[in-house]
């Protein structure tokens, strides 16, 4: 349900916080740096901030800018989204160029949720249902690797699939079609666990299990891996005038096939 807040542009006292005016280092601390402070939020932080940066103001800035808007509700450590793809499996092989659903097992969030990207992106703080639960929604995306144990980092700008779930989770389910598969070679499937209006998850302590999943997948042309191909020849006399002929041949074939989903 969407809600309307106050349009005051007035600070309310009541909710500066007091502590955003320690910097932390009181006392100092070896390899711990400074905070920034504020006796006022930070209200005008983006007309103090680097000169000529625009507006986050509700859409997807690709030179970059400085959005306002406060980080929001944040919900209680047992309740922090946790989520683990169901399939493909991490490692796993499957059919090269073929539609699969992949299927993500999740908790602790409130999915399905999610408001126009284009524009009230990063536009309203993070809010919780009744449950306590973050409101939001997942995404999956696929990168293309140069192999299954490639180290180096890879360009965010590049992927092969991205899909934002819009659909709320069915039983603890998500569940994402790729139409149109994926070619041979080596994958990184991941999760993107967002707030309504796109910003990533924000939970209450620093140390914390990962809110996101990925696995690491090579797809393949061929669905037969380990092929075994036995024959049995037993020669006995034949009714024919010349000589023997095989009369018994049997063939084995011993398959581990990569799944595609369906």
């Amino acid at each position: 349900m969407r809600l309307a807040y106050p349009r005051s542009t007035a600070l309310d006292p009541s909710v500066i916080c007091t502590n955003f005016t320690d910097d932390g280092q009181n006392p100092p601390v070896a390899g711990q740096s400074a905070s920034s402070t504020s006796t006022n939020n930070y209200i005008n932080f983006c007309a103090l901030t680097l000169p000529k940066t625009p507006l986050t103001n509700g859409g997807q800035i690709t030179t970059g800018s400085c959005n306002p808007t406060p980080i929001g509700l944040i919900p209680s450590v047992d309740k922090m989204p946790s989520v683990k793809f169901n399939f493909p499996k991490n490692g796993g092989t499957i059919n090269a160029n073929v539609p699969f659903d992949t299927t993500l097992n999740i908790q602790n969030f409130h999915t399905g949720v999610f408001t126009n990207a284009q524009k009230t992106y990063f536009a309203a703080p993070q809010t919780l249902d009744a449950q306590g639960l973050i409101i939001g929604h997942s995404h999956v995306v696929i990168e293309t690797l140069q192999a299954l144990d490639q180290i180096k980092p890879l360009d965010n700008q590049k992927f092969l699939f991205f899909k934002g779930i819009d659909a709320p989770a069915a039983n603890g389910v998500m569940t994402v079609n790729v139409a149109k598969g994926v070619p041979a070679g080596a994958y990184r499937m991941c999760t993107i666990n967002s707030s309504s209006n796109h910003q990533p998850v924000i939970v209450p302590v620093a140390q914390h299990g990962s809110l996101d999943d990925c696995v690491y997948v090579r797809p393949s042309h061929s669905v037969l891996s380990g092929y075994l191909l036995t024959a049995v020849f037993s020669s006995r006399p034949s009714s024919q005038a010349n000589g023997t002929v095989p009369r018994i041949f049997q063939l084995r074939a011993e398959l581990n096939c990569g799944g595609n989903g369906n």
